[in-house]
């Protein structure tokens, strides 16, 4: 019967469960990232938020997507400040992510929710993956979930509205 007994090598089916861990943790920190901000999300999309400068920063990636879609270059912002240089005291990536979904959606509170769910998530896959490399899988997505579930971030960006702030950290 010797011949009749195969030898089966699991490493293939191993190596690829491993190549699926990045997956699972994106899928699993997105449902707790719209589980966090499961009230904005549901909110109509003619609310706006109230928020410090929520307003002054939506309005400028407004005002940026429509110069943008007019062909000139917005550099000077009439409506925050009375008139102020469209980069001068927050970092531009933050406006220039979101240009295209405001242009996309032409929707200032579509852009606000994605840019919360969007900026949460980045921030908890960077959590994940240094957990994830330096301690372990199941340490990795504990520590992407308690980033998402921090209050001060949250009340950074829904309560202050520090949209800028937010995409950086």
């Amino acid at each position: 019967m010797k011949g009749l007994t195969k030898k089966i090598n699991y490493t293939g089916v191993l190596q690829g469960l491993v190549n699926i861990e990045p997956y699972l943790a994106f899928i699993l920190l997105l449902l707790v990232s719209c589980y966090v901000f499961w009230p904005l999300l549901l909110a109509p999309n003619n609310y706006y938020p109230l928020s410090a400068d929520g307003m002054g920063h939506l309005s400028k990636i407004k005002y940026m997507a429509e110069c943008l879609k007019q062909g000139n270059w917005p550099s000077w912002f009439p409506y925050w400040y009375c008139g102020t240089d469209v980069v001068q005291y927050y970092p531009p990536l933050s406006y220039y992510l979101l240009i295209p979904v405001q242009y996309i959606f032409d929707n200032v509170m579509i852009t606000f929710k994605f840019s919360v769910v969007f900026s949460f998530l980045i921030g908890s896959l960077g959590v994940w993956y240094i957990c994830y490399r330096w301690i372990g899988p199941i340490t990795g997505i504990v520590a992407g979930s308690l980033y998402l579930l921090q209050p001060i971030l949250i009340r950074l960006v829904i309560c202050h509205g520090a949209l800028a702030q937010g995409l950086v950290i």
